[in-house]
């Protein structure tokens, strides 16, 4: 009946071997700080597709994750529930961000004139809803919120830290872009409690 897995700075051959022998059909909730090793294997084994891991996550949190694009790329395909996703990207590749928009049909979803009633085919997360980022650009927020919308799967809320905000971020507000701003700071401070403890 476990509903919360946080898996926080573990070996990563230790992190596959923990995952083929558990079952854990009822998780919502994954939270991953990996930091200072590549752990492709374990992104690949989570969601390999003869035996779903985490199909019926509705929150990923990423605080710290190094692993390549494609598996990247796999365990998002894999997460089809996903409603939540909180990612730090001071802390992982920006290769990782753009594997969130790197569809086959990105170019032709971004040139689009109307919005699709349904997510497109070629989309990942279909259903997310809200986006809670670190250290991402005006620009680079702007981009996403466009793919995400013209792809049929509008974010309904985005949620940035305080020192994200710039002329951009702005511009998308004004323009009805649902963006609110966090202090990132506490979270931090959340996480050094958390240390001692």
């Amino acid at each position: 009946n476990l509903r919360e897995l946080v898996l926080v700075d573990l070996d990563g051959d230790h992190l596959c071997n923990m995952l083929r022998h558990m079952h854990m059909p009822n998780i919502r909730t994954l939270k991953l700080d990996l930091p200072d090793q590549d752990v492709t294997p374990f992104v690949e084994l989570a969601s390999d597709p003869t035996r779903p891991m985490f199909s019926a996550l509705e929150l990923l949190g990423i605080t710290s994750l190094e692993c390549s694009a494609p598996a990247w790329r796999k365990l998002l395909l894999s997460v089809t529930n996903l409603i939540t996703l909180e990612v730090d990207l001071r802390r992982m590749h920006s290769r990782l961000m753009d594997e969130i928009m790197t569809g086959a049909c990105k170019s032709e979803i971004l040139a689009r004139q109307t919005i699709p009633a349904e997510p497109l085919p070629s989309m990942l997360m279909p259903v997310l809803k809200f986006v809670r980022v670190k250290g991402i650009t005006g620009t680079a927020l702007q981009l996403l919120s466009s793919y995400r919308t013209k792809g049929g799967c509008e974010v309904q809320k985005w949620m940035l830290d305080a020192k994200s905000k710039d002329e951009v971020v702005e511009q998308l507000r004004t323009s009805g872009v649902n963006i609110e701003y966090f202090d990132a700071s506490d979270d931090e401070q959340d996480d050094e409690d958390d240390e001692e403890e």
